[in-house]
């Protein structure tokens, strides 16, 4: 009997290093891809793929490099900036997980005739009644399904992943275990790739110096119109941040609105920022029968507060829907993936909008 041949994800890292390793142990044929994402002007292949190019070398995996940072900046950074610049909050992870990361993953499974992809993510995913279906990880902490709500039934179709059942720590200690102690051991890399670390604000600022109307000073206003001051920027705020503005906020007075047209904030008491409705545009579903489920969570990470207890999901039209919360949440920031689940089964998503 064949092995089954199929393209791993290998981003140098210890998550898709060990899952590497236990797909072998399963008898999978590997073809290992390392995805060039970005790395800020420099034409030298990043440490990190050199190492899962090593890796790959020492297990006998055939393995290639993908330069994709063009489509990245076309794709990812444009729309990362795009929405900042409009005074949201974007989550880049979702575009590029849709639209790049497993459509490249997927281009190179044809190419080299392979039936499956695997990643490192810590998702697991399962068919119910017909329908594939994310659903959350061992590890409730490292869980990767919030950034996966838009991937197609095609996609889920061929995900293999291997790490779903383990915790972080398990996956370390198995690193250990295998003998790439020094993989284990690596600063692990978190936040948005292509930032390398620095703040975000200072990655827009270098890339729209002849656009400063984002970075510039403006008003700051109470919720009944009255100024009360100026702010830094309005790239520098998000829904719910009390803090960073050039008057003294006494009163602790939160974000509520920001209008990226006028270059003007808007504050509220903390209480105005509660809301137990959200409107959500360019949702997905795998089965749109799901929403009339009664026990339907929903999860907004970021800055606000997600809401407890149940909610109901009713349809506007193609592209807008709008959540009922049994509970209020806080400071729900428009860009925002808004992510649906049915105890760990990921349903669908997709991005608030202004609810207050």
């Amino acid at each position: 009997m064949s092995k089954k041949r199929i393209v791993l994800g290998m981003s140098g890292g210890v998550d898709s290093s060990v899952a590497a390793i236990l797909l072998q142990k399963e008898d999978y044929d590997i073809i290992g891809v390392s995805l060039w994402i970005y790395n800020q002007g420099e034409e030298q292949i990043p440490d990190s793929l050199i190492e899962a190019q090593e890796l790959a070398r020492s297990l006998g995996i055939e393995h290639h490099i993908v330069d994709i940072r063009d489509r990245i900046e076309k794709t990812v950074i444009k729309y990362f900036e795009s929405e900042y610049l409009q005074g949201r909050t974007p989550t880049a992870c979702i575009k590029c997980n849709s639209e790049i990361k497993w459509t490249v993953l997927n281009e190179m499974a044809i190419k080299h005739n392979c039936a499956g992809i695997a990643t490192g993510h810590y998702i697991n995913i399962n068919k119910v009644d017909g329908t594939y279906y994310i659903h959350k990880a061992v590890d409730e902490i490292k869980d990767q399904s919030y950034f996966m709500w838009n991937l197609s039934q095609a996609k889920l179709a061929k995900m293999i992943t291997p790490l779903g059942s383990y915790s972080k720590k398990e996956i370390k200690q198995l690193a250990i275990d295998f003998g790439i102690e020094s993989i284990a051991k690596k600063k692990e890399s978190m936040g948005v790739c292509f930032l390398k670390g620095q703040n975000y604000r200072d990655f827009l600022l270098k890339r729209n110096k002849n656009n400063q109307a984002a970075f510039n000073q403006g008003n700051v206003y109470d919720q009944t119109g009255n100024l009360l001051g100026k702010h830094t920027g309005f790239i520098n705020y998000t829904i719910g941040q009390k803090k960073g503005f050039v008057f003294d906020n006494t009163n602790k007075l939160a974000v509520k609105k920001i209008d990226a047209n006028s270059n003007s904030i808007y504050l509220s008491d903390n209480e105005e920022l509660y809301t137990k409705k959200i409107n959500v545009s360019s949702y997905f579903f795998h089965n749109i029968e799901d929403i009339k489920l009664a026990n339907i969570s929903t999860v907004v990470r970021g800055f606000g507060w997600n809401p407890e207890a149940y909610s109901k999901i009713e349809i506007i039209d193609s592209n807008n829907l709008v959540v009922r919360l049994d509970n209020p949440a806080w400071a729900i920031s428009p860009g925002q993936p808004v992510v649906f689940y049915i105890n760990d089964r990921l349903i669908g998503g997709g991005v608030a909008e202004f609810s207050y």
